[in-house]
């Protein structure tokens, strides 16, 4: 704006300076002679109006809110009446049990399979096997009976019956034997006992009879007719 206002001022001066540098040649033509030489050239002058001052508008000031309108203050809630505390029994402690010591973890132990077990005998009557074997004892002992010899025995020709009886182990040996009951004839019991003299061995038992006794005592009768 300073800028503006100083090249206006000057402008303004401009013809005035002409101007009396004209009259100042005039002058010294007239004394000197000289022919002015007149510049047609024209001279321009630039008018700038100036601009207009700007004027600061008027601050107004604001009025300040009305101050906010104080709000009622909530009533008060009634503070709850605390219940009566009760005061409970304190529990006797428990005795804590003392420590149990782990049982070490047993060994282990190899698994055998267990061996299947004999398959069990057949029932076997007991009272047929001994009355078999007692029968086929007699038969047996009746093969070792001798008849009376000699003279006396030719003439008197003695009957009767003697009962004998042996003591036999499981396999079969004659362990020990004797005349149980005579007959009225000596002759007859001196037989039955020469008889069994000769007797060593039998058939064994099975196991199943008499009630599986390691030995047994058997007996027998020899009936003597005559022949």
């Amino acid at each position: 704006m300073y800028v503006l206002f100083r090249a206006r001022q000057l402008l303004g001066s401009v013809p005035a300076v002409i101007a009396l540098v004209l009259i100042a040649m005039g002058i010294q033509s007239q004394t000197l002679k000289v022919e002015p030489v007149y510049d047609e050239s024209a001279v321009e002058l630039a008018l700038v109006e100036p601009e207009p001052e700007v004027v600061p508008e008027p601050v107004v000031e604001q009025e300040p809110p009305p101050p906010p309108k104080p709000q009622p203050k909530p009533e008060p809630k009634p503070k709850p009446v605390p219940k009566p505390v009760v005061a409970k029994p304190t529990p006797t402690p428990t005795p804590t049990p003392p420590p149990v010591a782990a049982k070490p973890a047993p060994a282990a132990v190899a698994q055998v399979a267990p061996t299947p077990a004999p398959p069990a005998p057949p029932k076997v009557d007991g009272q047929a096997l001994e009355g078999g074997y007692l029968k086929g004892l007699r038969n047996e002992l009746d093969s070792y009976k001798q008849y009376p010899t000699g003279r006396q025995a030719s003439l008197e020709r003695p009957t009767g019956e003697v009962v004998v009886w042996l003591l036999v182990d499981r396999q079969g040996r004659v362990l020990d034997s004797g005349v149980q009951t005579q007959a009225s004839s000596m002759l007859l019991n001196r037989a039955a006992a020469n008889s069994l003299r000769r007797i060593k061995q039998v058939k064994p038992f099975p196991e199943q009879a008499f009630g599986g006794s390691n030995e047994h005592r058997f007996t027998a009768t020899f009936n003597y007719s005559v022949q």
